[in-house]
């Protein structure tokens, strides 16, 4: 069975990912520098180091990628398997499944009626009343009603709050898994955005180097 330590080493990994991913930039440029001041190289030859010095520092930022791609779907399904629920089965699972049918049906209905949908989910989210399935039935369907109707800029906000509300339904644990997940979203959120800086950086120099060579 999961336990949340198996995602210590990926979440070490995680938090050193932006300081790794800015080492390999840092590295770049020193590598540049010093290549352009290379009086034993002729101008095609320093060329071409850079072009190499490009290419792998490029090649380390897809690597990196890849590595806080995995610890993120380590991560993931550990929490999930934690923060799972055992399933009803046979005759009991088809009742939940017709009781959430039928809370959704109460609950889509509040929200079709509201003038204001972040009126409607908060109310929705009060008549879940400590009720674990209709958190259950909520986090299935709201993001998909949201959509439906063209409003995809408050699923997180919706998704949050519904989190909020089922937090003193969890086990400690759960709640611990729970904890995790969103430090997980922000240490991608961060990862994501070094990782299109840095690029950025990347083909911007490229690009001027290739401008300097037609140029000349």
């Amino acid at each position: 069975m999961a336990s949340l330590s198996d995602t210590t080493k990926d979440f070490e990994t995680l938090r050193g990912m932006a300081g790794a991913l800015n080492a390999v930039v840092k590295n770049w440029r020193l590598e540049k520098q010093a290549i352009n001041g290379r009086v034993d190289l002729s101008v095609i030859g320093r060329e071409q180091k850079a072009k190499e010095a490009d290419q792998q520092a490029k090649a380390e930022i897809e690597r990196l990628r890849g590595v806080a791609l995995d610890c993120e779907g380590r991560i993931k399904r550990v929490i999930a398997e934690v923060m799972q629920e055992p399933e009803p089965s046979g005759e009991e699972g088809i009742l939940a499944e017709l009781k959430k049918m039928r809370m959704w049906q109460r609950f889509q209905g509040v929200l079709d009626k509201s003038e204001l949908l972040t009126e409607g989910i908060e109310r929705v989210i009060e008549g879940c009343a400590g009720d674990r399935l209709a958190f259950k039935t909520l986090r299935e369907e709201v993001p998909l009603y949201l959509v439906a109707v063209g409003k995809t800029n408050l699923v997180g906000a919706a998704m949050a709050a519904i989190d909020k509300a089922e937090r003193p339904l969890l086990s400690p644990t759960q709640a611990k898994a729970h904890d995790l997940l969103g430090e997980l979203e922000n240490l991608m959120s961060t990862i994501r955005f070094t990782i299109g800086t840095v690029r950025f950086e990347l083909n911007i120099m490229d690009e001027h180097r290739l401008a300097a060579v037609g140029n000349g």
